[in-house]
């Protein structure tokens, strides 16, 4: 994975950002592009540690991992987005780095999710699919009918309450959805299983059978 820092200016507050990430795969990728939010005790480096960059990125996906502001690594910046600024960071950022006419799949853990609501919610015409592994789910932005559309795979650790109220919420607000929950695993389930994680996610983005016979799929 190749390290890119490249300005943002937010349609919300108008302040211009610093945005860090980690890119692998082939810029034209004919896959498709995947997006990747950490979690508040994570970074962006947690997804090459793991093995998730190279595994992506090698099967031919473009793959955009993001340091999230205030959190990670801290070189997208110090202080944390308010709701506001949260509002418009992902569609602001994805507008310098995906062509407008794309559509991308997006992966958010926890925290992530307060990055991904957004865009899912107000953008679900340019979501191919959505992975949300335990995100936070902020519904006030899930108001339009074409959020049931988007296919959607959840993953949850058996440890961390996958019939919780948090769960509920998301299989209700998007109908399109999978669950899979991972055995024995704590709530960053991903750190559990990579290798289960990695060929959900390929599985789910490419429609190529690894073994989990998913019927739902992204739609790029």
């Amino acid at each position: 994975p190749s390290p890119l820092t490249i300005s943002v200016t937010s349609t919300a507050d108008h302040v211009t950002r610093d945005v860090y990430m980690l890119v692998s795969g082939p810029e034209d990728s004919s896959k498709g592009t995947i997006v990747i939010l950490h979690g508040a005790a994570f970074s962006v480096e947690t997804w090459e540690k793991l093995g998730t960059l190279d595994v992506l990125g090698n099967a031919g996906f473009r793959v955009i991992a993001v340091d999230i502001p205030g959190f990670g690594t801290r070189k997208s910046g110090m202080v944390r987005l308010d709701t506001n600024a949260r509002s418009t960071y992902l569609a602001n950022l994805l507008e310098k780095m995906v062509p407008a006419n794309e559509r991308v799949v997006i992966v958010a853990a926890s925290m992530g999710g307060t990055i991904a609501s957004p865009f899912v919610g107000w953008h679900s015409e340019r979501v191919a699919g959505y992975v949300t592994i335990a995100a936070q789910l902020e519904t006030e932005y899930m108001k339009s009918t074409r959020v049931q559309s988007v296919p959607t795979l959840i993953l949850w650790g058996s440890d961390d309450h996958p019939d919780s109220a948090k769960a509920l919420a998301t299989k209700r607000t998007f109908p399109n959805h999978q669950m899979v929950i991972f055995p024995d695993a704590p709530h960053p389930c991903y750190l559990k299983d990579p290798g289960l994680f990695h060929s959900l996610v390929m599985e789910f983005a490419s429609r190529a059978p690894s073994g989990h016979n998913l019927q739902v799929h992204a739609n790029f």
